[in-house]
């Protein structure tokens, strides 16, 4: 990543070197001559946040099943070695190849959160680009935004030249098939590119819309500039997850990360109508994966990786409709293998000793429940439909099948909050130790 002349006393004076150097086993390696697209993928948080993410995962594997795109990793650096690229004018550069990301076709940012605005505009600069979309010039490359943060995505809109709106597996393909077709056919132009591009679905490019707000900041009217691009912008979606490509190498990091797992997604979207869940309306419609695809994919994740732990993920994973087969399936080779289940997102009013008994039979470990307010008060203010008599409940099964610890997520903050709302959650917490 480094040049020779930095590389050994830059790596030697920060902390976790392991995670700038790249070459991981299952990275995807190709031959540039035969590249027509570059796409950075770059990630607003640090390698050991980033590589746990189960988007980037997908959509890296996604854009590299195309012989003619090559996707390539980047991170945000940690503060001490941001200060080495500040100091020594390095920039930032893609883990693959080594190469800076100024040097790319398409520099995609996935915005998880809003914290992460920041750091998304850090990269930037250190990547040598200009910081707003209207500043960058021909030979530069094409910024793109997405994330669930892209369903509101004016606060950053100054700053990206195209924003992704919704799911990415066919967005991003179609995105850089446009961008080879407009390449290779000598219509490229940075403006015609993005002309082309707010045509495709989900896609929204802020340049080409007029907009305006009303006295109290809030959008007035979004207005296109030409007839010909859409007025409203429509996330993508995938209709059917058991068609779409899932990553079965994962690559596997030299340093510890978040998550070293085997990460399965269920399902998207949600049954429940809680009010202060962004990801419950953004991820909508439910579509479920099948067992048996569930089941594949876990096995060959398993061989390439040798991961001992299985995490089933999706917003509230007893909502899955077809668990108890999915379960089955997996235990079927799971417990020869010595590879443990987790869920890690269990409803409280839907946890039973089946459930709990197939998570243990490999090791016992913690489970999570979310009440997410402690008093029913609150909990009923944010529609989130369980009671105290749930949680006892869930526990009390958990406890008694031999679970060590039960962690609890509650959230602070919550409209119409008291006192008595922060004290309850002490008092519920001290119930749960009770049972």
């Amino acid at each position: 990543m480094l040049s020779d002349k930095c590389y050994s006393s830059v790596l030697k004076s920060v902390v976790k070197p392991g995670q700038y150097l790249g070459g991981e086993f299952n990275q995807v390696i190709k031959d540039k001559s035969r590249i027509d697209c570059r796409f950075a993928f770059c990630f607003p948080d640090t390698y050991e946040i980033g590589m746990s993410n189960l988007g980037v995962r997908i959509l890296y594997d996604c854009l590299n099943r195309r012989p003619n795109v090559w996707c390539e990793r980047v991170y945000a650096p940690w503060v001490d070695m941001k200060e080495k690229m500040e100091q020594y004018g390095l920039p930032l550069c893609a883990l693959e190849s080594g190469d800076p990301v100024r040097e790319f076709d398409v520099v995609g940012f996935s915005l998880q959160y809003e914290l992460c605005y920041t750091t998304a505009l850090q990269m930037i600069k250190l990547a040598g680009l200009p910081l707003y979309a209207k500043d960058r010039t021909e030979d530069m490359p094409v910024l793109l935004g997405g994330g669930p943060c892209t369903y509101n995505p004016e606060p950053v809109a100054d700053f990206f030249d195209v924003i992704n709106v919704g799911e990415g597996e066919d967005a991003l393909p179609e995105f850089c098939d446009l961008y080879i077709k407009m390449k290779k056919d000598g219509t490229y132009t940075r403006a015609a590119f993005l002309h082309e591009a707010a045509k495709l679905e989900g896609f929204y490019v802020p340049s080409l819309y007029d907009v305006t707000y009303n006295e109290d900041g809030t959008i007035a009217a979004f207005t296109p500039k030409y007839d010909d691009i859409p007025t409203r912008i429509r996330k993508r979606i995938i209709r059917d997850l058991d068609t779409v490509p899932f990553p079965e190498k994962p690559i596997l990091p030299y340093v510890e990360t978040v998550h070293d797992r085997i990460v399965l997604e269920v399902y998207r979207g949600c049954i429940r109508g809680c009010r202060f869940c962004q990801a419950g309306m953004i991820y909508r419609p439910i579509r479920e994966k099948s067992p048996d695809t569930l089941c594949e994919n876990a096995k060959c994740i398993y061989e390439n990786t040798g991961f001992d732990e299985i995490s089933l993920v999706s917003l509230s994973i007893s909502d899955y409709s077809e668990l108890p087969a999915l379960t089955d399936k997996l235990l079927s080779w799971t417990d020869d293998a010595h590879v443990s289940l987790s869920l890690p997102s269990l409803r409280i009013d839907s946890f039973s000793e089946d459930l709990m008994k197939k998570t243990s039979s490999v090791r016992t470990g913690g489970i999570t429940f979310a009440p997410e307010a402690g008093t029913q008060r609150l909990r009923d203010v944010i529609n989130k439909n369980v009671c105290e008599e749930d949680l006892f409940r869930s526990v009390g099964i958990a406890f008694r099948g031999g679970k060590s610890n039960v962690k609890l997520y509650f959230m602070d903050g919550l409209p119409t909050e008291t006192m008595e709302d922060i004290e309850g959650i002490a008092h519920l917490a001290k119930g749960v130790i009770d049972q």
